[in-house]
């Protein structure tokens, strides 16, 4: 067994991305460790579109470790008393991933949107709102009413932290409008211009609310 492998970390709450072989991309959590399975949430993709399971169904998994940044081992989903589970991998089947890929993680945190100034024209504000999930390519957060999807915004986000507070200014495409409870919507937020190393800090701002939820949740057991 490799060093690397050896310090893969599971736990209770933990987010998971489950992959299929069509690309489709889904958020769950591991609600317990059974049997060499990881019972999980239904998962949910970015639509809040059910993931459709069938016992066997092939995924890629994605997460975030302390030590080791995003890994991704592949898997089935199997049903196990009448749940939904992840069958565990060997912990030499577990890689780090190089390819590029932004781990979506549930935060609320201020972000402010403004209109795309034109040549000699000010920038008309649309409003401050609080994220519902943040990733190093983009956002989402809830809002009263649909906003142009395809339009170009300017926009500044707030990375607050126990030790540092930060605000880093961002353009982002709004991707689509999604209508959920009372009335509202979820907006997806594309980044299109944000320098690497603001990204860095939206990617370690993500990393640190993983562990900061981890931290939280390691002496609960959830059955």
């Amino acid at each position: 067994m490799s060093n690397q492998a050896k310090k893969v970390e599971f736990w209770n709450n933990q987010l998971i991305e489950l992959h299929t072989y069509d690309k489709e991309i889904y958020m769950t959590q591991i609600m317990a460790d059974v049997n060499d399975l990881f019972i999980i949430q239904r998962p949910v993709n970015n639509n809040n579109t059910f993931m459709p399971v069938t016992d066997g169904f092939p995924i890629t998994v994605y997460f975030h470790d302390q030590q080791q940044g995003l890994c991704t081992f592949d898997s089935t989903i199997c049903l196990y008393k009448n749940k939904l589970a992840v069958v565990r991998p060997a912990m030499d089947a577990i890689k780090k991933a190089h390819r590029r890929r932004f781990f979506r993680v549930p935060v609320e945190t201020e972000v402010s949107l403004s209109t795309l100034p034109a040549d000699n024209q000010e920038a008309e504000p649309y409003g401050t709102y609080v994220t519902h999930d943040l990733s190093g390519g983009g956002l989402s957060f809830l809002c009263p009413h649909k906003l142009e999807e395809g339009e170009l915004v300017a926009g500044s986000l707030q990375l607050d932290t126990a030790r540092s507070r930060k605000s880093i200014a961002f353009t982002g495409k709004i991707i689509n409008n999604v209508k959920i409870r009372n009335k509202r919507y979820k907006v997806s937020l594309e980044f299109t211009e944000v320098k690497e190393a603001v990204r860095s800090d939206i990617i370690r701002f993500c990393n640190f609310k993983q562990i900061e939820l981890r931290n939280k949740l390691r002496n609960y057991s959830l059955e």
